[in-house]
């Protein structure tokens, strides 16, 4: 599979660290001083101050293409918000809401994000808003309570700005009706 420059993981530990971040994160927005002793992280008796807003500390939202595995691990324990990156499907909200459940935690819990994606058909060309708010209706039935915008261009050279994103009431239908609201 392609990946962006950038994103590969030749030592194959990045989700590793990010675990380990999490539960340190978690010590240190509770009480000081915390300890923590783990494969790349030893430290005694370290003060954290100030101290967070929340005593939960920050709301952490988490997203993936799929909800399984470790995003589903890591929104269940730590997070305060689910990014699905598209339409999850029913099943992946019915997952959550077990593995919610058999944490003791309530599937109202985490913020839902739903998104829109703005396709723009060419360089010069304005994305049709109605088409890339299409599915927030569905979202809202859903549960989702929040929403991200991403704007897609087909060129890869620039991204038309967001001015021109706006289409006149009354235009045609988007040539890409897929696009915003695919499916995950």
């Amino acid at each position: 599979m392609a990946r962006e420059p950038g994103t590969l993981d030749p030592s194959g530990q990045r989700g590793r660290l990010l675990d380990e971040h999490l539960d340190i994160w978690a010590k240190a927005w509770g009480a000081s001083p915390i300890s923590h002793e783990s494969e790349h992280y030893a430290f005694q008796d370290v003060h954290f101050e100030p101290e967070a807003f929340r005593p939960t500390g920050p709301r952490l939202w988490f997203a993936g293409q799929r909800l399984g595995g470790p995003v589903l691990r890591r929104l269940v324990r730590y997070g305060h918000g689910f990014h699905p990156l598209g339409r999850p499907a029913p099943q992946d909200l019915r997952t959550l809401g077990a593995a919610m459940a058999a944490a003791g935690r309530d599937i109202a819990g985490p913020e839902m994000i739903g998104g829109t994606r703005a396709v723009f058909p060419g360089d010069h060309s304005t994305a049709d808003l109605g088409a890339a708010l299409a599915c927030i209706p569905e979202q809202l039935e859903q549960g989702f309570t929040s929403s991200a915008s991403s704007p897609t261009s087909s060129s890869t050279t620039r991204r038309p700005s967001a001015r021109s994103a706006v289409i006149p009431q009354g235009s045609a239908a988007s040539p890409h009706p897929a696009g915003p609201c695919a499916r995950a």
